[in-house]
């Protein structure tokens, strides 16, 4: 059976906050998912995930509140938590810089490997100690937001007693993720002692990978990675989303693509239960060992499907 881990990163947007208004527009969008026609964020994924029968992980970003206040997180850990969908950590390096406490890493730092090793533990600390008081228990992994880690964050990690990290993306490796290997991870790997539970991605044309994120991928796609990755064996299957990715660009209306693509994918890993075991960071065990698989591929048929369904989107949700 393989283990399905469904992550939706929940963020505000740092350069989006300029004045009090501003903040509680970007917490209703950005969180919340909050439109003129429903609320589709943090609320409405969970209870959908909850209704299907299956287990999703909430990465809550906790270190805005230094910037804007703790009341938002609080609500948005107690709409997982009322769902019995499970909270861990997620932080933005990019709220630093508007942060009062002197203690802060001074200057700005879009992520987290900007950071020293004392630096990022600071940061941690500081992320943890604010899901608990919003009342989350049990937080025991992490994703860096941009996915901008490096084996310090790990180092870091290991030291606050958190024994996941999910922070490597190889489709980010040239750009923010840090993490640097001898191999590019297929399946969970202990590294600087976490066990590193790689984002999964597939070949989607030659000399190009994408890694399976619920907007940029079509539910054709995301299925035949899925029954892929179950027959070669890989331990872990990692999705990720947002909690905002069900709108439009500009945050004004749902997306019916990408809603209804989430809605089939739930339905799917419901009526198959024997084959795919939707799985929080608690119901995993920490693997000792590498244990790499083949990587896996689509093809030039699905990738163009995919690309004339983003246009048709486009045109429908983000242009109008």
């Amino acid at each position: 059976m393989l283990d399905v881990i469904f992550t939706v990163d929940c963020e505000l947007s740092a350069r989006r906050h300029t004045g009090p208004e501003d903040i509680r527009a970007n917490i209703d969008r950005a969180m919340f998912g909050r439109t003129p026609g429903g609320e589709f964020g943090i609320g409405y994924q969970a209870r959908t995930l909850a209704e299907h029968g299956l287990t999703g992980v909430f990465f809550i970003e906790a270190l805005a509140t230094q910037v804007v206040g703790e009341d938002y997180l609080a609500e948005a850990v107690a709409a997982v938590r009322d769902a019995g969908q499970e909270v861990q950590l997620h932080l933005h390096a990019e709220w630093l810089s508007q942060m009062a406490d002197p203690e802060r890493p001074a200057g700005h730092r879009r992520n987290m490997a900007d950071c020293s090793l004392a630096e990022q533990a600071w940061v941690i600390d500081r992320g943890l100690a604010a899901l608990k008081r919003a009342g989350a228990h049990g937080v025991n992994a992490f994703r860096a937001g941009n996915y901008g880690a490096n084996r310090d964050t790990l180092r870091a990690l290991a030291g606050a007693g958190i024994a996941f990290d999910s922070s490597y993306n190889a489709a980010y490796l040239d750009g923010d993720c840090g993490i640097a290997v001898d191999e590019t991870l297929i399946g969970p790997t202990a590294l600087e002692g976490v066990t590193e539970v790689p984002v999964s991605f597939f070949r989607d044309y030659p000399g190009h990978i994408r890694h399976t994120q619920l907007c940029a991928c079509s539910f054709a796609e995301l299925v035949h990675a899925l029954e892929q990755a179950e027959a070669k064996g890989h331990p872990t299957f990692v999705i990720v989303s947002h909690s905002f990715e069900l709108l439009n660009r500009s945050k004004t209306k749902a997306n019916r693509i990408v809603l209804r693509r989430f809605r089939k994918l739930c339905r799917f890993l419901q009526d198959n239960p024997a084959r795919f075991r939707t799985t929080g960071f608690r119901g995993l065990e920490q693997s000792p060992l590498p244990t790499q698989r083949t990587a896996l591929a689509s093809s030039l048929w699905r990738t163009g499907m995919r690309m004339a369904e983003q246009a048709v989107g486009k045109i429908l949700y983000d242009l109008r």
